[in-house]
């Protein structure tokens, strides 16, 4: 990730564990290929909400 800002960002969600980055930047995040290379998803405010939503209908617990 060549945007430093961004890779202090993503740094830090991956230090404390996050299985989820929410995010507005499509330039420098959401449409990054090097973004599904990692451990946790990368998505919109409107993304993860369903993400949840689905999560909770099934029965999932969240963390």
């Amino acid at each position: 990730m060549s945007y430093k800002p961004d890779a202090e960002v993503v740094a830090e969600a991956l230090a404390v564990g996050s299985a989820y980055l929410v995010t507005d930047d499509a330039a420098h995040l959401l449409r990054n290929p090097q973004m599904g290379e990692l451990p946790l998803r990368v998505g919109t405010p409107g993304d993860c909400l369903a993400c949840l939503r689905q999560q909770w209908a099934k029965g999932t617990k969240t963390e």
